[in-house]
Protein backbone atom coordinates (compact mmCIF):
# COMPACT_ATOMS: atom_id res chain seq x y z
CA UNK A 1 0.00 0.00 0.00
CA UNK A 2 1.44 3.26 -1.06
CA UNK A 3 0.26 5.95 1.71
CA UNK A 4 1.39 9.00 -0.46
CA UNK A 5 -1.13 7.81 -3.47
CA UNK A 6 -3.92 7.76 -0.25
CA UNK A 7 -2.87 11.77 0.65
CA UNK A 8 -1.15 10.70 3.72
CA UNK A 9 1.82 13.17 4.70
CA UNK A 10 4.67 12.00 6.48
CA UNK A 11 3.74 14.21 9.41
CA UNK A 12 0.20 12.32 9.63
CA UNK A 13 1.33 8.94 9.58
CA UNK A 14 1.82 7.72 13.39
CA UNK A 15 -2.10 8.93 13.50
CA UNK A 16 -2.81 7.12 10.25
CA UNK A 17 -1.10 3.89 11.67
CA UNK A 18 -3.05 4.64 14.96
CA UNK A 19 -6.39 4.58 13.15
CA UNK A 20 -6.12 0.91 12.64
CA UNK A 21 -4.79 0.87 9.50
CA UNK A 22 -2.22 -1.86 10.31
CA UNK A 23 -1.52 -2.40 6.99
CA UNK A 24 1.31 -0.21 6.88
CA UNK A 25 3.06 -2.45 9.35
CA UNK A 26 5.98 -3.48 9.43
CA UNK A 27 7.12 -0.15 8.41
CA UNK A 28 11.27 1.09 8.28
CA UNK A 29 13.15 3.95 8.85
CA UNK A 30 16.76 4.35 8.10
CA UNK A 31 19.34 6.72 9.85
CA UNK A 32 23.18 7.09 9.64
CA UNK A 33 24.74 7.69 13.10
CA UNK A 34 28.40 9.69 12.58
CA UNK A 35 30.09 8.79 16.37
CA UNK A 36 32.98 11.69 16.67
CA UNK A 37 29.75 13.82 15.95
CA UNK A 38 27.00 12.41 17.87
CA UNK A 39 24.79 13.46 15.44
CA UNK A 40 22.23 10.56 13.54
CA UNK A 41 20.52 11.56 10.63
CA UNK A 42 17.29 9.88 10.45
CA UNK A 43 14.47 9.68 7.72
CA UNK A 44 10.88 11.23 7.72
CA UNK A 45 9.40 7.64 8.63
CA UNK A 46 11.96 7.19 11.55
CA UNK A 47 11.37 10.77 12.66
CA UNK A 48 7.88 9.26 12.98
CA UNK A 49 8.57 6.03 14.55
CA UNK A 50 10.36 7.62 17.71
CA UNK A 51 8.03 10.79 17.66
CA UNK A 52 10.39 13.49 17.48
CA UNK A 53 10.59 16.27 15.25
CA UNK A 54 14.44 16.86 13.69
CA UNK A 55 15.76 14.76 11.35
CA UNK A 56 19.39 15.00 13.17
CA UNK A 57 19.35 13.12 16.71
CA UNK A 58 21.82 13.03 19.18
CA UNK A 59 22.32 8.96 20.65
CA UNK A 60 20.79 10.78 24.05
CA UNK A 61 17.65 12.03 22.61
CA UNK A 62 17.56 8.36 20.85
CA UNK A 63 17.87 6.51 23.98
CA UNK A 64 15.58 9.07 25.80
CA UNK A 65 12.62 7.85 23.24
CA UNK A 66 13.49 3.86 24.66
CA UNK A 67 10.84 2.84 27.10
CA UNK A 68 12.61 2.60 30.42
CA UNK A 69 12.83 -1.23 30.48
CA UNK A 70 14.09 -1.33 27.51
CA UNK A 71 17.31 0.85 27.80
CA UNK A 72 19.47 -1.70 28.97
CA UNK A 73 18.87 -3.99 26.54
CA UNK A 74 19.05 -0.68 23.41
CA UNK A 75 22.35 0.09 24.90
CA UNK A 76 23.41 -3.54 25.18
CA UNK A 77 22.47 -4.59 21.53
CA UNK A 78 23.52 -1.14 19.77
CA UNK A 79 26.84 0.20 21.13
CA UNK A 80 27.25 -3.11 23.30
CA UNK A 81 28.05 -4.70 19.70
CA UNK A 82 31.04 -2.11 18.56
CA UNK A 83 34.35 -4.31 18.12
CA UNK A 84 32.27 -7.32 17.77
CA UNK A 85 30.16 -7.46 14.53
CA UNK A 86 30.32 -5.98 11.29
CA UNK A 87 26.06 -5.91 10.46
CA UNK A 88 24.12 -6.73 13.63
CA UNK A 89 20.30 -7.40 14.26
CA UNK A 90 18.28 -6.42 17.26
CA UNK A 91 15.80 -8.62 19.76
CA UNK A 92 12.45 -6.39 19.78
CA UNK A 93 12.20 -3.08 22.20
CA UNK A 94 9.43 -0.42 22.78
CA UNK A 95 9.78 3.36 22.65
CA UNK A 96 7.86 5.69 25.59
CA UNK A 97 5.03 5.90 22.56
CA UNK A 98 4.51 2.30 22.93
CA UNK A 99 6.10 1.88 19.09
CA UNK A 100 7.45 -1.87 19.11
CA UNK A 101 10.83 -1.85 17.09
CA UNK A 102 13.78 -3.77 16.15
CA UNK A 103 17.27 -2.54 14.14
CA UNK A 104 19.56 -3.60 12.28
CA UNK A 105 23.05 -1.71 12.53
CA UNK A 106 25.90 -1.70 10.44
CA UNK A 107 29.14 -0.40 11.66
CA UNK A 108 31.84 1.41 10.11
CA UNK A 109 34.90 1.21 11.11
CA UNK A 110 38.53 2.86 10.01
CA UNK A 111 39.88 1.39 7.38
CA UNK A 112 43.29 0.68 9.12
CA UNK A 113 41.24 -0.57 12.09
CA UNK A 114 41.65 -4.30 12.34
CA UNK A 115 41.06 -4.62 15.66
CA UNK A 116 37.63 -2.94 15.64
CA UNK A 117 37.90 -0.46 18.09
CA UNK A 118 37.22 2.92 16.04
CA UNK A 119 34.11 3.14 15.01
CA UNK A 120 32.86 6.05 12.64
CA UNK A 121 29.61 5.67 11.66
CA UNK A 122 26.45 3.57 12.17
CA UNK A 123 23.87 3.31 9.60
CA UNK A 124 20.94 0.98 9.77
CA UNK A 125 17.18 0.67 9.86
CA UNK A 126 14.54 0.48 12.51
CA UNK A 127 11.43 -1.80 11.97
CA UNK A 128 7.93 -0.59 13.56
CA UNK A 129 6.53 -4.09 14.23
CA UNK A 130 3.76 -2.80 16.28
CA UNK A 131 1.51 0.42 17.96
CA UNK A 132 0.81 -0.45 21.42
CA UNK A 133 -2.52 1.87 22.12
Amino acid sequence: MDIQKLGVRDDELMAYISRANLSVIPIHGAFRYDIARDASSIDHNLKAILGVESNVVSFAQVLQAVDPISKTLFQEQSIGQIGKHDCFHTNEFQLKNGNIVKEFYKFDYHPDDYDKRSPTHISGQTTLLSKVA
